[in-house]
C-alpha cells in the first residue's frame, strides 16, 4: 500500500495554464454574447422587459403619439405618429401633398419641440408666403399684386411672425440633393434640438441616392433612398414624413382613390413604409360637382400598427390647409 504522503502532486506551474485556459472561454463567451448585442439578436424576455418599460412610459404619459394637427386623421391612425416611423404622404400632382406635410410639420413645432421642413422644389421665402396665407387668411395672389395690402393685413401678417417665433420651425431648401445630405442635415439639427418632433420632406422624386450607390435604375435608386430614411428614423428616432407623387394608375380608373400600387417607380416604398397616407380630392374630377368642392379624403392605405380607413378633411387651396371637416365632438389624443 502506497504511502499517501508520496502521492505525486499536481505540478504548481500547470495551475495557472488551467486558469489562462478557463479565463480565455469566459471571455470567448463574453464576446459571442456583445457580438449577438451587436447584432440586435436578444432574448424574448430580455425584450419582453424593454415592452413592459415602454408600456410604463405610455401609461404615465412620458411617452405620447405625436399629433398631426387634424384630430380626425389622428382617430383614423390610432393616435398619431410614433417616434422611428417613415410616413408617406402620396397623391397625384397638384393634389396638396406638400400642404399636409408643411401642414403637419408646423402643427408638430412648439415651444419645446422643433421639426423641420425640407423642399427641394421651393424656396424658403415661397414656403414662409405659405405659411402666412394660411395662418392670416390672406390670399396669394393678392401678396404678389402691387398696392393690394394694407395696414390691416401687414398687422395680420407681423402678428404671424410673432407667433412664429414661438415655434421651432426650421425650413430648408435644397434643389439638388442626396439622401445622405438629407441625414446628414437632420443629425445636424437633432444635435441643437434634442427634441425633434418630426421632419418632412418634400418630395421623394427629386432626391438623389448616395455617390456611393450601385443601383442600375430609378426603381433601385429610390428603393434605396427610403430604404436609408427608414433605418434613419429607427437610429435617431424621429418620425420622418416623406411626400411621394402617384403614377397615372388613379386615372384609368372608375374609382379613382389612390391605392398602394399607385406608389411611383418603386414597391419598396411600400415596404419600408410605416404609414402610406394617399389624398384624394374629388372636385380633381368631376369640376362642375359643387358639392365636392374643398373637401378632401385622406386614405390611410397603410398602418403597421393599426388599422386602415380615411378621414375626411376640408381642403382650402387658396390658404394652403387642410381643416377638421367635424367639429371636435371626442378628446384630442
Amino acid at each position: 500500500m502506497s504511502n499517501p504522503d508520496t502521492l505525486p502532486m499536481p505540478k504548481p506551474e500547470k495551475l495557472p495554464l488551467m486558469q489562462v485556459a478557463l479565463a480565455e472561454q469566459e471571455a470567448a463567451a463574453a464576446n459571442a454574447i456583445n457580438r449577438l448585442k451587436e447584432l440586435g439578436i436578444t432574448t424574448a424576455a430580455n425584450s419582453g422587459l424593454e415592452m413592459l418599460l415602454a408600456l410604463q412610459k405610455w401609461q404615465e404619459g412620458t411617452e405620447k403619439m405625436l399629433s398631426s394637427g387634424l384630430p380626425d386623421l389622428d382617430k383614423s391612425l390610432g393616435g398619431g405618429f410614433e417616434k422611428g416611423q417613415l410616413i408617406i404622404v402620396a397623391a397625384r400632382p397638384s393634389a396638396g401633398k406638400s400642404i399636409l406635410a408643411m401642414n403637419i410639420a408646423e402643427s408638430l413645432a412648439t415651444e419645446t419641440r422643433s421639426s423641420l421642413f425640407l423642399s427641394l422644389e421651393m424656396s424658403s421665402v415661397a414656403l414662409q408666403m405659405r405659411l402666412a396665407c394660411k395662418n392670416t387668411g390672406i390670399k396669394l395672389e393678392r401678396m404678389k399684386t402691387k398696392g393690394e395690402l394694407k395696414m390691416e393685413d401687414f398687422s395680420k401678417i407681423s402678428i404671424h411672425l410673432m407667433d412664429l417665433q414661438k415655434k421651432r420651425l426650421y425650413l430648408t431648401e435644397k434643389s439638388n440633393i442626396s439622401v445622405d445630405g438629407i441625414i446628414e442635415r437632420i443629425i445636424a439639427l437633432q444635435a441643437v434640438e434634442p427634441d425633434l418632433g418630426m421632419v418632412a420632406i418634400d418630395y421623394l422624386q427629386l432626391i438623389s441616392t448616395s455617390k456611393k450607390s450601385n443601383a442600375s435604375n430609378r426603381q433601385e435608386e429610390v428603393s434605396q433612398i427610403t430604404r436609408q430614411l427608414k433605418i434613419a428614423s429607427q437610429e435617431l428616432q424621429v418620425p420622418i414624413l416623406l411626400a411621394c407623387q402617384l403614377n397615372r394608375g388613379t386615372e384609368s380608373r372608375t374609382d379613382k382613390r389612390p391605392q398602394l400600387g399607385d406608389l411611383r417607380e418603386s414597391g419598396a416604398i411600400e415596404q419600408d413604409a410605416d404609414i402610406v397616407l394617399g389624398i384624394y380630392r374629388e372636385e380633381l374630377y368631376y369640376r362642375d360637382k359643387e358639392e365636392v368642392k374643398g373637401i378632401a379624403e385622406i386614405c390611410v392605405l397603410k398602418n403597421r400598427d393599426g388599422e386602415t380607413g380615411s378621414a375626411m378633411m376640408k381642403f382650402d387651396g387658396p390658404g394652403f390647409a387642410f381643416r377638421n371637416y367635424a367639429p371636435e365632438t371626442y378628446d384630442r389624443y
